[in-house]
């Protein structure tokens, strides 16, 4: 059973396909501009290897299995929020799930941009600064004209 387990937490982390073609490109023209940080929930075995390629473009990574607390729980983000010395005010979570990121980090007060590629209905009850459908978008977004 180990083996299996192994076989399949290995095949897990080796899916690490981007969602678009240009996620990289975007992230790391991003991270010129922006302190970028990884939040996710997961084992550190699996999801560190899915997030390698970002790393050198990222100023602080979280995987929930390593802080003890998973995403929605206020705890998650607020214990991110004090590790970096960060204001909610300070901060864009950009997720792809309404229940893990777009409501967890909103109940902390940060402003929320929520990834919705497969145009998912919104809920009526949740309230999205930004909604994008495309990563490219964040370039209009984020990244300021010289």
């Amino acid at each position: 059973m180990e083996k299996v387990v192994e076989c399949y937490e290995g095949s897990i982390a080796d899916s690490s396909t981007f969602q678009e073609d240009c996620t990289f490109e975007v992230f790391t023209e991003l991270a010129k501009e922006y302190k970028m940080i990884l939040a996710t929930n997961g084992m550190v075995k699996i999801q560190g290897k899915r997030i390698e390629k970002l790393k050198p473009y990222v100023y602080k990574q979280y995987i929930s299995e390593a802080m003890g607390v998973i995403k929605p729980t206020k705890e998650y983000y607020e214990y991110i929020l004090n590790d970096l010395r960060f204001t909610p005010e300070e901060c864009l979570m950009i997720g792809d799930s309404i229940t893990n990121d777009i409501i967890g980090a909103k109940d902390v007060g940060m402003d929320v941009c929520y990834y919705n590629q497969k145009h998912k209905e919104m809920r009526p009850d949740i309230v999205c600064d930004y909604v994008i459908d495309s990563i490219d978008k964040l370039r209009n977004l984020l990244i300021k004209e010289a």
